[in-house]
């Protein structure tokens, strides 16, 4: 559907349709092997990235509220990542995977059979979650930057990747606390 000259829109099925072939593109990333074709799968999900995420319905001071906030807690994950890698392990990935697809059921779950009503709750849990991810993450690229000096081919793309998606799943789950 055409809004108007300049926009245009698209449907809940169609934004279903994007958000899968989304969520595909990100796993399959971990199974890439070439260079080249990391980079075009990182490109094709920022324009899908592009067409699903619609920010044009909130308030340009909520965005910054939100962004201000946001960069607040990424800074604190930083920090602690910095000041205390001791205390964090390999095993913090998979409780935060498990984490994560507790959130993602429980949000399937809410918006089919709930109508969205504990949406703020699920998002606050995933705010926990992804700023537990930002730690975890950091902590990886520190521990990797110092492997990187015995590698002839550094890859950061993965990390690349993983930091962004944490970055953005952040921001929108804050988005939904902050807006309610």
């Amino acid at each position: 559907k055409i809004a108007d000259d300049q926009n245009i829109q698209i449907n809940n099925i169609q934004k279903m349709g994007l958000s899968l072939l989304l969520l595909v593109l990100v796993f399959s990333l971990g199974f890439v092997r070439n260079d080249t074709m990391k980079h075009i799968m990182w490109f094709a999900i920022l324009v899908l990235f592009s067409l699903v995420l619609n920010y044009e319905k909130y308030d340009k001071e909520l965005i910054e509220d939100t962004f201000k906030k946001m960069l607040l807690i990424v800074l604190l994950c930083v920090l602690i990542a910095i000041q205390f890698p001791q205390y964090i392990k390999p095993s913090m990935g998979t409780l935060l995977v498990f984490g994560l697809l507790f959130v993602i059921v429980f949000r399937i779950i809410d918006t089919f059979f709930f109508n969205k009503k504990y949406n703020t709750l699920i998002s606050s849990i995933a705010v926990f979650i992804f700023s537990a991810f930002i730690i975890y993450d950091t902590d990886r690229i520190m521990k990797d930057a110092k492997e990187c000096v015995k590698s002839k081919n550094p890859d950061y793309l993965d990390n690349m990747i993983n930091m962004f998606l944490n970055l953005m799943n952040l921001f929108n789950n804050l988005l939904a606390v902050v807006e309610e």
